[in-house]
């Protein structure tokens, strides 16, 4: 009897076919907009800005071939833009300084909540939590203890998202951090941060990045120029400013 050859573009087919059943084995546990809001004291006043976005969460499945029965959190929306006096304005990034996401629902309505080692079981829990507190403000806190995972005391990292300013918004490798905790030193005297708010909303995504960086839409990787020693700097990207579903 002879034995059936399976061509390539059919096997390769096949294989896509079955990835493509297992992933439909994945369901959405929740989808909600969250809104953030900074503040910032200025020598001409309080200043701020917001930003809506969206959080869907899917469970996997049992069946999904890397992560069996793992929850999956995907972000979608902008950064915040803080209009400042002299022209000048703050971004705070989607990401904080741990994850590439931004957690600040999270950290701000369960501060000593989540962390990986507390596995996915006890990430629906803290879903329901995050949902149970619709209606209300939260104060995000500056930072969060994790869990002790070596010898000492537990780690303590930092909530805020990443903070940034461009000298010349037009230029997008005029791209610089700045220390959110120390507004003055990069815009002087009277400048500090007053608070970062959350709160679970009905409130639509907010769309306004484009307006304020034109060059977004057609920017691709890393905003500096390649070979500049700027590990912090070359890692941030137009995702940082929008991402999109």
């Amino acid at each position: 009897m002879k034995r059936a050859i399976v061509s390539p573009p059919v096997l390769i087919s096949a294989i896509l076919a079955c990835l493509l059943c297992l992933s439909a084995c994945s369901r959405r546990v929740i989808d909600y907009n969250y809104k953030i809001t900074v503040e910032v004291e200025t020598p001409e006043g309080l200043r701020k800005g917001y930003a809506v976005r969206r959080v869907v969460v899917d469970d996997l499945g049992e069946l999904n071939i890397t992560h069996p029965g793992a929850i999956s959190r995907r972000i979608y929306g902008e950064a915040v833009a803080i209009d400042l006096p002299n022209n000048a304005t703050l971004f705070a990034l989607i990401s904080d300084n741990e994850y590439s996401d931004d957690h600040s629902e999270r950290w701000a309505i369960i501060p000593d909540g989540w962390a990986p080692p507390k596995g996915e079981e006890y990430y629906r829990a803290e879903i329901k939590k995050i949902m149970a507190s619709k209606g209300k403000v939260f104060t995000l806190p500056p930072d969060r203890s994790l869990p002790l995972l070596s010898r000492g005391s537990p780690a303590r990292h930092s909530n805020y998202p990443r903070f940034v300013r461009f000298t010349d918004r037009s230029d997008p490798r005029s791209l610089q951090l700045v220390d959110v905790e120390n507004l003055a030193a990069t815009f002087g005297e009277g400048y500090a941060l007053k608070r970062i708010t959350i709160s679970i909303t009905d409130e639509d995504v907010t769309e306004n990045m484009e307006n304020r960086l034109p060059w977004l839409s057609k920017h691709h990787g890393s905003l500096i120029d390649k070979g500049v020693s700027k590990p912090q700097l070359s890692s941030i990207t137009e995702m940082e400013f929008r991402r999109g579903e």
